[in-house]
């Protein structure tokens, strides 16, 4: 969300040398009456504005802004947070505070959050595990078409992970998300045909 401040110096440093050196080339030329190139200027200036801008509001902490919108219900803000918060930026991975916002995406239907969300529960991030609760999640997220989701419930159901094991059903998703060329689907389908000689 945020770039390194080691970058934002730098940024701020090529910024102000290349001002420095517009303002220095007007003031020589100037004395010497020579013709200056506008477009050589105007690239120089044009540059170290967008240095400038980087350092100064590029830069800047975005994340009570993307609170905000996150809190007004904006699907993609919410997303960014919860990546944010699970992939620990600068710091250790909040699990409770990327479960949040998961969970607000989730509530608007998106098939990544559902995922993610099942994802959490299965391996106890930020929640107390529970392979159920991540089947229910994975399979509303596998009902949407996302081929990640209809991998997983596939594994879920044949090998009988927080279900019943049902391994028709399971193959069924496999083949779902393996036509989507979900290549870990394809390897396992392949795998379990040719274990029940079909293949």
């Amino acid at each position: 969300m945020k770039p390194k401040m080691s970058f934002r110096v730098i940024c701020a440093f090529m910024g102000f040398l290349l001002l420095f050196m517009v303002i220095s080339l007007i003031v020589i030329n100037g004395n010497k009456d020579e013709a200056l190139e506008i477009k050589e200027l105007l690239l120089i200036f044009g540059v170290s504005t967008y240095f400038l801008y980087y350092a100064f509001w590029q830069g800047r902490n975005r994340i009570p802004e993307t609170v905000k919108k996150a809190e007004s219900g904006d699907l993609e803000s919410q997303l960014q947070l919860a990546l944010h918060f699970s992939w620990g930026e600068k710091a250790e991975p909040n699990f409770k505070e990327a479960f949040k916002w998961y969970m607000m995406a989730a509530e608007q239907g998106d098939a990544g959050a559902l995922h993610n969300l099942g994802g959490m529960y299965l391996t106890g991030n930020g929640v107390e595990e529970s392979p159920e609760k991540a089947f229910k999640l994975f399979y509303k997220s596998a009902e949407t078409g996302f081929e990640n989701a209809q991998h997983t419930v596939g594994q879920m159901l044949y090998e009988g992970v927080g279900t019943q094991i049902n391994r028709g059903e399971g193959i069924k998703w496999l083949r779902l998300a393996a036509q989507q060329e979900h290549e870990e689907a394809e390897a396992i389908l392949n795998k379990i045909l040719k274990e029940e000689g079909q293949l």
